[in-house]
């Protein structure tokens, strides 16, 4: 069994942090895409990324839409 869907969630809004995605950015897809306003601030953001609505699989989507390497964060999933 892997990690839980927050651990998931967790490593891959990380991965969004540490390569300098805009706060900004995310805010705007999480409203286009979900209809969740947030203030373009990563404490504000990561909250909205946490909610049960929002799927690992969705931020998957986000990071290839951002133009992430996929197999880079494959290892989110991995104990």
């Amino acid at each position: 069994m892997g990690p839980s869907e927050r651990v998931v969630k967790e490593r891959l809004v990380k991965r969004l942090e540490e390569r300098g995605v805009e706060p900004g950015a995310v805010a705007e897809w999480l409203w286009e895409e979900f209809g969740i306003r947030v203030a373009p601030r990563w404490e504000r953001v990561r909250q909205a990324l946490m909610r049960r609505d929002v799927t690992p699989q969705d931020l998957v989507s986000l990071l290839d839409e951002l133009g992430f390497d996929l197999e880079a964060v494959e290892d989110a999933w991995e104990e």
